[in-house]
């Protein structure tokens, strides 16, 4: 009772400041502290919008309909307290009724208006969320993260290896395909050693940075490798002579994009309202996530469009007979688009929603933190290039070693041989 008490004065003394403060423009004052959420606003009937307060870090909202406030006005006043729950006994039963059982298992909010209407004209709305399944939840997907970045982790090692060694690395594709593996894969290394460090905050700064960094970084040069595939597939092109150009952009852009990030956070709030409170990560609440959100989401679609032009015209490519009846067209198309997703970064498009469904967020989490693997499985292992060059230093090694395979049909010493080769395969 004496938490509940605490919480009323809360209220109490909120409606006061906004009786004292808050008039003529000024009509609405948003407070955040660290544990919790404070909206005061002074709200008018004539006022069709009504009340809105959402808070969607942790999943809480209000609505109240204008038609239940002063023809002059009444004042208004919502909280969401972080972890208020945490400190009543949410393990017992509230109360039992016949078979049903009550727990507090949701985050506390509260809603007051002054004058208090003797009747409501129309339903206010409270919307919670059941934190039980949500901790559940981010417990198995963090586990996922963890065990998937581990395994991406070191097919991205592979994939630098095997380029770097296997491949002609003055070629556009390798300079490409070693660009995108090396700062996806520091992005993730990072990831995985920072982003729970929020306890040191200049610490925790620098890691979301420079997680945000390399990550946009790795989508630049995803899109530098749509744009090779468009022109390699479909305009028969160099681009040897641009690839200075796509070097520049690539490591400089996302520079600019962070520097503009920090900015923004440091007029606002100070460099600490950079991270969220729970991760070392942009923060929501400020909506700094929105800027990497748009990022991504600006390449991916550019991405989306580029394979689907690229498959159009591979499969044009392929003659098909009244027998197959278009079979080996669309298994063409479907392969190409299985095999190019991981490398261009199509997955993260799942993020998006996310919000939708957890189903989304699991799909999301769980072809993301394994993207390196995917990289080094269906681009390393899979090249017939590096396999075949594999095997020949194999047999240099073991002499008694007798390679069986075939060798492709193309010339190595083309521009574009690797992806000759993987269109043939």
């Amino acid at each position: 009772m004496s938490i509940l008490e605490v919480a009323e004065a809360v209220e109490k003394f909120a409606l006061n400041y906004g009786k004292r403060h808050l008039s003529g423009k000024r009509s609405l004052e948003r407070i955040v502290f660290p544990k919790i959420v404070l909206v005061i606003q002074k709200a008018y009937r004539k006022n069709a919008s009504g009340f809105h307060f959402e808070e969607q870090q942790w999943r809480a909202r209000i609505d109240i309909p204008s038609s239940n406030f002063e023809e002059n006005g009444s004042m208004v006043v919502a909280c969401v307290y972080k972890d208020l729950h945490d400190l009543l006994l949410t393990d017992q039963v509230i109360r039992s009724e016949t078979d049903h059982q009550r727990y507090i298992n949701s985050r506390i909010m509260a809603v007051t208006m002054d004058p208090k209407p003797e009747k409501l004209e129309e339903n206010v709305i409270l919307k919670f969320k059941n934190l039980k399944l949500t901790e559940e939840d981010e417990t198995i997907l963090k586990i996922i993260t963890y065990v998937g970045l581990s395994l991406s982790i070191v097919g991205i090692l592979l994939t630098l290896i095997l380029y770097s060694c296997l491949t002609d690395v003055r070629q556009p594709l390798s300079q490409i395909r070693l660009s995108v593996s090396m700062s996806l894969g520091v992005g993730q290394i990072i990831f995985l050693a920072g982003i729970s460090d929020t306890e040191h905050k200049a610490a925790c700064v620098s890691v979301a940075a420079l997680v945000q960094y390399f990550l946009m970084v790795a989508f630049c040069w995803m899109l530098v490798e749509a744009i090779y595939l468009y022109f390699f597939v479909v305009k028969v092109y160099n681009i040897n002579t641009k690839m200075y150009m796509y070097h520049v952009t690539s490591w400089g852009l996302p520079m600019i994009m962070v520097a503009i990030s920090l900015g923004i956070a440091a007029g606002k709030e100070g460099l600490q309202s950079y991270t969220s409170d729970k991760y070392c990560w942009l923060s929501s609440t400020n909506n700094l996530i929105w800027i990497f959100v748009a990022f991504v989401a600006f390449i991916e679609i550019l991405n989306m469009l580029i394979l689907v032009r690229v498959i159009k015209e591979m499969t044009n490519l392929v003659q098909p007979t009244a027998e197959d009846n278009h079979f080996q067209q669309i298994r063409l198309g479907i392969k190409a688009c299985v095999v190019m997703i991981p490398l261009l970064g199509v997955t993260w498009l799942f993020g998006l929603l996310s919000p939708v469904h957890k189903a989304f967020a699991y799909i999301f989490t769980i072809l993301n933190s394994t993207q390196g693997l995917l990289i080094f499985a269906l681009h390393g292992m899979r090249d017939t290039q590096i396999r075949e060059r594999f095997e020949r230093k194999m047999n240099i090694v073991f002499p008694f070693h007798n390679s069986t395979r075939k060798s492709p049909h193309v010339n190595p010493s083309e521009v574009g041989n690797v992806w000759a080769v993987e269109l043939q395969s």
